[in-house]
């Protein structure tokens, strides 16, 4: 499987290749007021307005830290049998690595809280944690970031 990697402080991650549909550059984002922390903004993506939440935050409670190699990650969000464009701001978002399901191993204490962290693979360069995009997103999240899709 392929996976792009990424930080969220001073841990790795990675995303299955097959989740991301591009990995863009910063841009400008259109900010709500009152919006939680972790909501970047919004941002049109080749014609379509796009949710972005700050992984860092989501995660960690930091907002992330603007690097030369922050980026978007636009990946495919699946909630309620449809498909969605989901931003999410990464830090550090490096490269892509092949992972072989032989290397994986179980990622031991996972909570309500955590459930989208998944296996892990032991690298020369430090441990990375595979995240699972589905789980990412807690429920009152979710549905007020695609509620508008649903009441058309």
């Amino acid at each position: 499987m392929l996976c792009l990697t990424f930080e969220v402080g001073e841990n790795r991650y990675a995303i299955d290749a097959n989740e991301i549909i591009e990995v863009v550059p910063l841009v400008n984002f259109t900010t709500f007021p009152k919006a939680p922390s972790y909501f970047a903004g919004r941002f049109n993506y080749r014609g379509e307005i796009v949710p972005v939440l700050d992984l860092k935050d989501l995660m960690m409670s930091f907002q992330t830290k603007m690097y030369l190699s922050t980026r978007i990650i636009v990946v495919k969000y699946e909630t309620d049998g449809e498909i969605h464009q989901l931003g999410l701001l990464g830090e550090k978002v490096m490269d892509i690595i092949r992972i072989r399901d032989d290397e994986l191993q179980d990622p031991g204490l996972i909570t309500e809280e955590t459930r989208y962290l998944g296996r892990l693979i032991n690298l020369k360069s430090g441990v990375v944690q595979l995240i699972t995009v589905k789980e990412l997103i807690p429920p009152f999240v979710r549905e007020s970031l695609f509620r508008d899709v649903k009441e058309d």
